[in-house]
């Protein structure tokens, strides 16, 4: 079973840097209690303050899509939805193993 590695790339307007850093910071904790989270990490770019990178990696598609079903997850696709300027979701094969 090989893991599932994912790169989000989020964009906001810039007036709305900090709710859109606190609502994704309020993922980090839940998502990394779910099982099969190997890494749950967020990063903010540092030239463009309102553009946000998750960098996940999940133990099997299985898990993934568990998390893609769990509620803080969906509350956040609505978010999304509403505010962002963009979203760019890509699954990564790792080359390095």
């Amino acid at each position: 079973m090989s893991s599932v590695n994912i790169l989000a790339t989020i964009r906001f307007p810039i007036e709305q840097e900090t709710e859109a850093k606190e609502k994704l910071i309020a993922m980090l904790e839940p998502s990394r209690a779910e099982v099969g989270n190997v890494t749950y990490s967020l990063f903010q770019d540092q030239t463009e303050q309102a553009c946000f990178i998750f960098q996940e990696v999940w133990h099997s598609a299985e898990a993934f899509t568990a998390h893609q079903k769990t509620a803080h997850f969906i509350e956040l696709l609505g978010y999304l939805k509403d505010n962002a300027q963009s979203v760019d979701i890509q699954q990564l094969s790792r080359l390095d193993l």
